[in-house]
């Protein structure tokens, strides 16, 4: 899939939540999410650790330091990752957050592969980052 054709679709995703919401919270998060995928996408380790907290979390007990490992070992099995975020709910309630959206992963080796993601936010330092992170196929 085009650069172009993801970046219309990721942005007919957020333009969708965008009208449902509103504030200024939600669209922080939905920027920390775009900023996320380009940094996955990248294999970005730096970037992408920027937007989890101190004490982040997946469901299977990975941190910070899992996550850039991961990341590490899944660019040398395929340097291509293509990301399709869609239906990107936000629920805010400060000083926290959830979002729950839909993942396709165009490439890298999970190709094909269709995930539901649900991640806790955590309002920091008057930036967003996510401290818990859930995911399950779809």
């Amino acid at each position: 899939m085009s650069y172009w054709l993801r970046s219309f679709l990721l942005a007919v995703a957020l333009t969708g939540v965008l009208g449902c919401t509103g504030d200024n919270d939600s669209r922080q998060i939905e920027k920390a999410l775009a900023a996320m995928e380009g940094a996955l996408e990248q294999y970005d380790a730096g970037e992408l650790l920027s937007y989890l907290t101190v004490d982040f979390q997946n469901q299977e007990g990975l941190d910070k330091k899992g996550i850039q490992r991961m990341l590490a070992f899944y660019r040398i099995r395929d340097p291509k990752l293509e990301v399709l975020i869609s239906g990107i709910k936000i629920s805010v309630s400060r000083p926290g957050a959830n979002t729950r959206f839909r993942v396709l992963l165009l490439g890298g080796p999970r190709r094909g592969r269709n995930f539901n993601v649900e991640m806790d936010w955590r309002h920091v330092d008057g930036g967003w980052q996510v401290r818990r992170m859930r995911w399950s196929k779809s």
